[in-house]
């Protein structure tokens, strides 16, 4: 009687764990799961019976698309699943991560020797990790790269089957202005413009990264230096046609390319970014007058609708 209760907590125990339980013998068939293991597998007890294990605890590696195994090895005392298994439904979507242990054990009294999977949902962790690498990598204000994943990416990039390399740097024109004049929220809004231009004017696979205050670098692999002016092109004419206040929409840009392995990277970079001074130069004096102007008619308007 004794031993039957033990029998009967033990189950009872398993059911009531938060982590998903598959017992299995050591032919890898199924006895037994737990009501998490249930909901996350998507068999119930009685239909996943005698089931071998591959047709039941269907789970992929991280990337979502290479199937995962573990290794039903008699002896094997314990071994750890890999981090963040995944479970997909039946429509194929990510359903939740996973990870765990796998143990095999041998009862000699009963003559049974079999394997037992313990596993639990870790869709919190891995969440709360890609947004910290998220954070780590991105401009909170824009939401575009920044400098340190900008760094990471010049040296992948570094390769000679990337080439053509070009390269834009664009300043934006007038920030200091508007943070003086009105405030450092419209300074913020100026640049979540420029941002947004930028992203419009690129490709998918084109890195743009916030490297500074008012500067942004954008890396086109594989975009010859006319395909590059394509794009400054672009740019210079979406800004035009962007309504925005208090001032206009203005960049200044520089361009360079990488046609060959002899030339570095940084030194590309060195030129674009001479290039966007020198375009900022010629058109300081003139951008200047113009966002002047637009300010002091902005100031009188918002004057005479509060007069």
């Amino acid at each position: 009687m004794q031993n039957l209760n033990l029998v009967h907590l033990s189950y009872l125990t398993l059911c009531a764990l938060s982590d998903g339980v598959i017992i299995a013998n050591s032919k890898g068939q199924v006895l037994f799961l737990n009501k998490v293991a249930e909901r996350l597998t998507g068999w119930d007890i009685e239909r996943a019976k005698g089931k071998f294990l591959k047709d039941v605890f269907i789970v992929y590696h991280e990337d979502g698309q290479t199937r995962y195994m573990p290794s039903l090895v008699v002896g094997l005392q314990q071994m750890d699943l890999p981090d963040y298994l995944v479970f997909r439904n039946q429509a194929g979507h990510i359903q939740c991560y996973i990870t765990g242990t796998v143990t095999h054990f041998t009862d000699e009294e009963i003559m049974f020797s079999g394997f037992v999977l313990l596993f639990h949902d870790v869709s919190y962790l891995k969440q709360r990790e890609s947004q910290i690498q998220y954070d780590f990598f991105h401009d909170t204000l824009t939401g575009l790269f920044n400098r340190a994943f900008f760094d990471v990416e010049v040296e992948r990039l570094s390769g000679e089957r990337m080439l053509p390399l070009s390269v834009i740097i664009a300043d934006a024109n007038g920030l200091k202005l508007v943070n003086d004049v009105f405030g450092h929220h419209e300074g913020d809004k100026l640049l979540q413009k420029i941002a947004k231009v930028l992203r419009s004017a690129c490709r998918h696979e084109d890195i743009i990264a916030r490297t500074g205050g008012d500067e942004f670098i954008i890396l086109l692999p594989q975009v010859n230096r006319e395909e590059a002016q394509a794009i400054v092109d672009r740019i210079s004419r979406s800004c035009n046609e962007v309504e925005v206040s208090p001032i206009p929409l203005s960049v200044s840009v520089g361009t360079a390319t990488r046609e060959n392995k002899e030339d570095s990277i940084n030194s590309i970079i060195e030129l674009a970014e001479e290039r966007m001074y020198t375009a900022k130069l010629r058109e300081n004096s003139m951008v200047r007058d113009e966002m002047s102007k637009f300010i002091r008619k902005t100031l009188e308007t918002h004057a005479g609708e509060t007069a």
